[in-house]
């Protein structure tokens, strides 16, 4: 979802990255364009000389340097971005940030290749570059038969959707983002309309539920109370019964015993 693009454009000599390249340039604004052999021009060149490390460097800067200055689209085609080891060091090196890349390998068949080759005034053709195969994520772009513009109008509709997509996400993230408050402030808003609801209903109950208690302890007085006199009133007549047969009984015990006193005293 970055606004930046790099285009990288890969492949062997004659394919039409350079041509192909500038076309892109040209067809976007606030772009920016590198060449590879920009970098490193040396005599003799070698794509296994180590020292081309300083210009994965060098390419590295341009790049970052473009990219920090705002370009929207940097535009990079270089013969070494077939080297898979040489690709990751120089996008390792950038840098910038928030920047996607996107690549392109460019190809055609042995016979384009030497008449092309024969074309620029060449002397051998080496067919090894053909064989390579594209890097992990790399859009392959067949050039046989086709002009330069129609090559960069393919490249171009890829980098379009791309870019389409990346502005519909945008759009959904600022969407979201202002979304928040929003959502935020109603829950606020529900929150404060439902406290006084709720303040509402418990005092409506708790009006309610006071003369319900009140009569459930009026009801429940009332039901006590012949139950408390019928309970008092049935023990008054237990203990009377109690006391009677009491005294009866200590009565008859000592009927005898006066008795025999009497006898004695006689």
């Amino acid at each position: 979802m970055a606004s930046k693009k790099v285009i990288l454009l890969s492949g062997g000599p004659c394919v039409g990255k350079s041509t192909t390249a500038k076309l892109l340039f040209e067809h976007y604004v606030n772009s920016a364009y590198c060449d590879g052999d920009w970098c490193w021009c040396v005599n003799p060149y070698s794509i296994e000389d180590k020292r081309q490390e300083n210009g994965n460097k060098n390419m590295a800067f341009l790049i970052s340097t473009y990219l920090n200055a705002g370009f929207e689209i940097v535009i990079f085609s270089s013969i070494v971005l077939t080297n898979p080891d040489m690709r990751r060091s120089i996008l390792k090196s950038i840098t910038a940030n928030d920047f996607d890349v996107m690549s392109f390998q460019l190809t055609c068949s042995e016979d384009t290749l030497m008449e092309r080759h024969k074309a620029e005034g060449g002397d051998a053709v080496s067919f090894f570059w053909l064989q390579l195969p594209p890097c992990p994520g790399e859009i392959v772009i067949d050039t046989d038969g086709k002009t330069p513009d129609k090559v960069c109008k393919e490249i171009c509709k890829h980098i379009d959707a791309a870019r389409k997509a990346d502005k519909e996400a945008a759009k959904q993230t600022e969407a979201a983002k202002a979304e928040k408050p929003v959502k935020k402030a109603s829950k606020t808003e529900a929150a404060k309309a439902e406290k006084p609801v709720k303040k509402a209903s418990k005092t409506e109950a708790a009006k309610t539920e006071k003369p319900v208690k009140k009569t459930s302890k009026t009801e429940n007085a009332k039901a006590e109370k012949p139950v408390k006199k019928a309970q008092k009133t049935e023990a008054a007549k237990a203990e009377k019964t109690v006391k009677k047969t009491s005294k009866a009984v200590t009565a008859k015990e000592e009927k005898p015993a006066k008795k025999t006193a009497t006898k004695k005293s006689k």
